[in-house]
């Protein structure tokens, strides 16, 4: 099966590495910034390095015409125009908001609005321009809450994602300074967010990620710092998540002294569930019970690299793509059609400190 249009890769990379509570260095290797890759059979193909200081979070805006990057140790959010031809970018502008290092990125479902979390604990609205640029900031606050019981990870509300869920209703925010996931209905005349529902999780555990079902009616969000997935059913009116299961995402017989989860991720058809661990450096996968939402253990399988803080199922649902940030290199793994289980191809992207990846279309050969 092949392409009628070139693939291309978006890799970002840490320049700095954060050192709780709140200092940068600079990151292990040579990374400057954004990585474009060709994507072919035969392996990946550098085309690109810009510089930006740690683009942790990348975002397509409407039909992949623009790519919008955080920027992890500065208030910046910088906006790219995308040449669908050659995959390059090129610099549109940027936009400051009031929080430091932002940190997760958000489209509106009208694709009008960007939405940005700050590390500091602001979250922001910026509208868009017809040409994908940054306009004004539209609306900006700081997270509500108490900070939780953890000294260097909980200094204050922080967070983390901002996903809307698949209707669009409401955009979800991961607060791991509060141990809360918040719900806010956004304004699509003024841009400003309002706050709906609010759903408290241990203290302690920093829920970090979420991923939703395709028919809009189960979340699951997994908790950083004692390595669960929490099965949520989302109430629709309201956006309020409310549990109604809780599974680890490391095996019992790992006795390490450390392990984090990191990503957590859907599969398209709904059928499996992924969360990284960092530490244990695996994915672990769930399968999803279609008349309930309730999960099932399947298995792990290893990244075969150090500190997979991020991975990416590409948008055809073939392949998954482990980003091992300390070793260095990304990871392509095939998924099983008939049960969603994870067998290395043999191929693999060495690059420095890769922390996420988007692609510009399937991976169908």
């Amino acid at each position: 099966m092949g392409n009628s249009k070139p693939v291309f890769a978006y890799v970002g990379c840490y320049t700095a590495e954060r050192v709780p509570p709140d200092r940068f260095v600079p990151a292990q290797g040579a990374a400057k910034g954004i990585r474009v890759f060709r994507v072919g059979p035969a392996g990946w193909e550098l085309l690109q390095e810009v510089e930006q200081a740690n683009p942790m979070y990348l975002l397509f805006g409407p039909k992949n015409r623009t790519l919008y990057a955080a920027s992890s140790d500065t208030n910046r959010v910088w906006a790219y125009r995308v040449d669908p031809e050659t995959g390059l970018l090129s610099v549109l502008n940027h936009q400051e908001i009031d929080g430091k290092s932002t940190l997760c990125l958000s489209l509106s479902p009208d694709g009008r609005y960007l939405i940005v979390g700050a590390m500091s604990g602001t979250m922001a609205s910026i509208r868009l321009a017809e040409d994908g640029s940054l306009g004004q900031v539209c609306d900006q606050f700081s997270l509500p809450g108490e900070r939780g019981p953890l000294r260097d990870e909980q200094p204050f509300p922080r967070p983390h994602h901002c996903p809307f869920d698949p209707q669009g209703r409401f955009c979800f925010v991961l607060d791991k300074g509060a141990d809360a996931v918040d719900a806010y209905r956004l304004d699509p005349e003024t841009g400003r967010l309002t706050l709906s529902g609010r759903l408290q999780t241990r203290p302690g555990s920093i829920p970090r990620h979420i991923a939703f079902h395709p028919d809009g009616n189960w979340a699951y969000l997994n908790t950083e710092h004692i390595g669960t997935v929490v099965s949520c059913r989302l109430e629709g009116e309201t956006g309020q998540l409310v549990p109604f299961q809780i599974l680890p995402t490391i095996p019992e017989d790992y006795v390490g002294n450390y392990s984090l989860s990191s990503e957590i991720w859907m599969h398209p058809n709904g059928r499996w569930l992924y969360v990284s661990n960092r530490g244990h450096d695996s994915i672990a996968l769930f399968s999803v019970d279609g008349e309930n939402g309730r999960l099932k253990t399947v298995g792990w399988q290893s990244t075969l690299g150090e500190i997979p803080r991020y991975f990416a199922i590409e948008p055809g649902g073939r392949r998954l793509y482990a980003c091992n940030q300390k070793s260095g290199e990304i990871r392509e793994f095939s998924i099983d059609p008939s049960d969603g289980t994870l067998a290395f191809t043999g191929l693999t992207v060495e690059t420095p400190t890769p922390v996420w990846l988007l692609f510009s279309g399937e991976v169908s050969w």
